[in-house]
Formats: structure tokens, sequence, C-alpha cells
């Protein structure tokens, strides 16, 4: 965990905190907003919210594809 990514800007910088973005991107998928990690670009939403048709084709919570930091 010496290599964690949340500790490199605590190293730098100091912060009061660090926020993890998968703490808040984990319940875009259960809306139908995918999204992958890049390794150098961080959280990339597969398809953007950019206009009312974006937002009419998401669904209510699914809790099937909710992801659970405790998942494996």
């Amino acid at each position: 965990m010496d290599d964690a990514p949340s500790r490199k800007p605590w190293e730098a910088f100091s912060p009061d905190g660090v926020i993890i973005f998968l703490d808040i991107l984990t319940p875009l998928p259960a809306f139908g907003v995918p999204f992958d990690i890049e390794q150098v670009r961080g959280p990339v939403i597969q398809i953007p919210i950019i206009s009312e048709e974006c937002l009419k084709a998401l669904h209510p919570i699914d809790l099937e594809n909710f992801i659970s930091l405790g998942s494996p």
C-alpha cells in the first residue's frame, strides 16, 4: 500500500484529506453511467452526460450494478 495513489498528494501537499475517485463514482454504473479509471488520467466517463437526452437515458438505480467497496 506504499504506492497507493491517494498517498502521493498526501505526502506532497499535506492536505487535510484525500478523496479517492472511486468513492465518488461508485454509484454511477448503477444509474447507467459506465466509467474507467485510467492510470494517468484518472476517472474517465465513457459516455459523458452532456445533454438532456443523456439525462433521460439514465435509469433508476440498479443495486445489482452498484459497485461496493467491499466487493472483490
